[in-house]
Parts: C-alpha cells; structure tokens; sequence
C-alpha cells in the first residue's frame, strides 16, 4: 500500500484535499471517484521527491533506438489488446535507459490521472516530438492507435537507417582527410627539421621540391599555432554564422551545390518529405498541418520555404502538385508523382512509392561513393605523403656524390 496526496471538488463545489492510502494511482483515483469527488490532483508521497530530480532530467533526451524499440513494441501490445496502462508499465520494466524509464512511468501517471496519451506524450518535447505527439493524437481519434504507432515505428527506422548510411559515407573521407592532416604537420614539425639540420651541415645544393618543402616545413613551425588557431577561429565564426537564419541559408544552398555529395544530400531531402508526408496523411492528419511538421523534419531551408510557399498555394485553392512545381526544389517526377497522386485519391501510396524510390537511390549513391572516395582519398594520402619523402631523400643522391 502506498500514501497518495489528493485534490478534489465535492458535489458542492468545495475543494477537498487529504490523504488515502490504496495499492496504486489507479486504485486511488477510483476511491476518490467512488465517493463522487472531481479529483483535481493525485500523487504518491514521494512524487514530489521525483518530480524535483524528473526536473533535472527532462532537458535530456532519449536515444533513437530506443524510441523506435518503444514505439514497436507499444503497437504489437495494443494490437495483441493489451491495455495501453499495462503495456507502458511493461515496457517501463523491459527499458534499460533510466531516464527513458522515468519518461514511460510518468506518461503512464498522467495517464492514470485522466490525460490523453498524446497530452502526455507532449509533456516531454525532448523525447517525443511535434510529429510523434500530433499522430499519436490522429491515431487516438481515428481509433486505429497501433497501425499509427506502427507506421511512425517504420518511418523512424528508415529515416535512422538512411541517415546512417549517409553518415557511414562520408565518415571515411572526413577520418582520412583529419589523419593526413595530422600526419602531414608531424612530418612537417618533427622529421623535416632533422633533414634540414643534415643538409645543412653537408652544404649541398639541394632539389627545388627539397627546398618548397623544407620552406613549408620553416613557415609550419614558426606559425604553427597561429595556423591552427586560424583554423580554430574560421570553425567557430562558421558554427556562428550557421546558428543565423541567413547563415543557415547559405549553408544549406552550399550543401546542395557540392558535386555528388549535393545530389545525395537533395535525394536524402526528397525521401524524407516524401516519407513524411506519407505517414502524416496515411493517418488522417490535414495537408496544411502535414505540410508544417514536415518542414520541421526536414531541417533544411530550402525545403521549408518551398513547403511553405506550397501551404499558401493550397491555402488559395491550388493542389499541392502546383505548390511544388513552383518552388523550384523537386524533381519533375516529384511532382508528376503527387499529382497523380491527388488525381487517384492515392496520394499517401504515391508518396511512399516516391520515398522507397529515393531511398533506395540514395542507398546506392551511398554505397558507390564509398567504393570511389576510398581509393581516392588512399591515392591523395598516399601522394601527399610520397611527394614529402621524395623530396627529402632527393638530395642524398648528391650528398653520397660530394661525400665520395
């Protein structure tokens, strides 16, 4: 038995509060219920206890893999027709991340005080998002709760598979970019200067490479914290400047415009807009209300003027085939697609064929880019290197000459 704080109406409109002892919140709730009280608050004795540290917590946040876990394993029990109360409370006992745990246990309190799931869902914006929030309520009012839960699993393992794959190829290029770098200023700031201090003494004539590179060697050394404070500085100004909204803009332009990279960053953005926009009216959520928590999961500017500028065309009475013809940022098929789509009645199907077919592109851009950066980079690392060991044992040639 636990002790549980109370606040209530009575049948006269006076507030009551008190204390009950009962097995749970539940059990609490229908005793105060029993006795016609409105109950306003209820929370065990040491709910305040938790609520202070719940307060130091809720700024964190919950890996992507285990949301995705949770939000599987929350429609297979609802749609096994286990009670959504009993089922966070399993899950709540299955979950490893503590702080995920408290999430579940406190969703599941607000739940037996009255709330809906998706009003408490939204008291943890970290955790659950607009998105999640909004079609977990669509799912509510639609009765059909574990298809949506179901279909939101699917679309974060695809955005989290995809987003991973991106990320896996360009890793390597940017890992060998950063250990030729680093290998490069050791040979530079600790093995040329032996060299220069042997041909020094030999006083021999030494190779134009041999001297271009013992001078970078000099310049290195004597600059070499005001280099790396150089580089220091341009990463924050850069960080800074991507932080403003017009900076975020130019950067997002300038993404799109790197070669190959840009094309599988854009291919990456129509997927997700497709995919998106398919889960969201798949579950009965309103185009203009779709269109505002795509922009959102997309986190590129450009993208989200153009829906915006789609939002106001539909608004006007256009398709949102026409919205997005005009702003420039999809591709024809893009948009023969969705039109097809609101001709049939078929938009949601339209739009998930869309995002299959640019995942799949992506897929294997990212795959082809990793079997050409490889030996690519491996040749630039590679000569980078070479042309500096070159250079320096050059002029041994001539010192072996003077020295016979």
């Amino acid at each position: 038995m636990a002790t549980f704080k109370y606040r209530a109406k009575a049948a006269n409109g006076a507030t009551i509060q008190g204390t009950l002892e009962a097995e749970g919140r539940g059990a609490a709730f229908q005793q105060l219920s029993s006795r016609r009280l409105v109950v306003l608050n209820i929370e065990e004795g040491s709910a305040a206890k938790r609520a202070s540290t719940f307060t130091l917590l809720r700024r964190q946040k919950v890996k992507t893999d285990a949301l995705i876990f949770f939000t599987y394993q929350l429609a297979a029990m609802l749609r096994a027709g286990l009670p959504i109360v009993r089922s966070l409370t399993v899950l709540e006992e299955e979950m490893s991340d503590a702080f995920f745990r408290e999430v579940i246990r406190t969703v599941r309190e607000h739940l037996e005080g009255g709330d809906s799931f998706s009003d408490a869902l939204g008291k943890f914006p970290k955790v659950f998002n607009r998105m999640y929030v909004n079609l977990v309520s669509a799912g509510e009012q639609s009765g059909n709760l574990d298809e949506v839960l179901q279909r939101l699993a699917q679309y974060m393992d695809n955005m989290l598979r995809l987003m991973r794959k991106i990320r896996s190829a360009l890793a390597y290029p940017a890992i060998l970019v950063l250990v030729t770098v680093a290998v490069v200023t050791l040979l530079m700031v600790k093995v040329i200067p032996v060299f220069e201090d042997v041909y020094g003494e030999a006083k021999v004539d030494l190779p134009a490479l041999t001297m271009i590179v013992m001078e970078t060697s000099r310049f290195m050394r004597k600059h070499l914290m005001v280099i790396f404070g150089g580089l220091l500085a341009f990463v924050v100004v850069c960080t800074w400047i991507y932080r403003t909204p017009p900076g975020r803009k130019f950067f997002h332009k300038l993404f799109l415009k790197i070669p190959i990279i840009g094309v599988l960053i854009h291919k990456n953005l129509l997927a997700r807009v497709g995919r998106t926009l398919s889960v969201l009216v798949s579950a009965g959520m309103p185009m203009l209300s779709s269109l505002q928590l795509v922009k959102q999961a997309t986190n590129n500017v450009l993208i989200e003027e153009a829906l915006e500028k789609a939002a106001k065309d539909i608004e006007r009475g256009e398709s949102l085939s026409t919205g997005l013809r005009g702003s420039g940022q999809f591709s024809s098929m893009f948009v023969q697609m969705v039109s097809a789509g609101e001709e049939t009645g078929k938009l949601p199907e339209m739009l998930a064929n869309l995002a299959d077919f640019y995942e799949n592109e992506v897929n294997v851009m990212a795959d082809t880019l990793s079997s050409l950066l490889e030996p690519i980079f491996i040749v630039i690392v590679g000569g980078t290197i070479g042309v500096i060991v070159i250079a320096m044992y050059l002029p041994i040639f001539q010192l072996g000459a003077v020295l016979g």
